[in-house]
């Protein structure tokens, strides 16, 4: 974390232990994904940290999109918990786009990776893959958008 936040500051440690229920929220992101977004993997469902000094504070934010589903797993666990634990002390909200649902393997026949959870990071799914209008990326666009306040408008940088 340190190469993206902390430049002018110390990052605290991470806290030892933490009950994860307190801050882990369910989110239902059916708003955001889309039928494409679906066939691509997409679940309409997200995870969100929220540290309670974020709650009505200005926080960072790191977006961890990854295989889950939110609506039928226990909270994250493993290297998610681990940021999370940087993220209660330093004030970090980690969302976490749901990934890992079930591919179109007719639309997309030689995408292996995206059918283990994993995010489209070369292109398997379609070209603009890395850009805000991808099937992956516009939800996930769109989710932050709503954080920060910006509202569903679709505007491309």
């Amino acid at each position: 974390l340190q190469h993206v936040f902390f430049h002018d500051q110390a990052m605290k440690a991470a806290a030892p232990q933490m009950d994860g229920t307190k801050y882990w929220r369910r989110i239902n992101t059916t708003v955001f994904v889309s039928a494409a977004a679906v066939s691509a993997g997409m679940r309409p469902s997200a995870w969100l940290f929220v540290p309670p000094q974020c709650d009505k504070g200005t926080c960072k934010l790191v977006i961890l999109p990854g295989g889950c589903d939110a609506f039928k797993d226990g909270i994250p666990g493993g290297s998610d918990d681990d940021f999370a634990r940087y993220g209660l002390m330093n004030g970090i909200v980690i969302l976490k786009p749901c990934q890992g649902g079930p591919i179109d393997t007719k639309r997309y026949p030689h995408n292996h990776e995206n059918r283990r959870g994993m995010v489209d990071v070369y292109g398997q799914l379609e070209a603009d893959y890395a850009t805000q209008k991808g099937s992956q990326m516009r939800p996930i666009g769109d989710m932050l958008k709503h954080l920060l306040g910006i509202g569903a408008s679709r505007l491309f940088v």
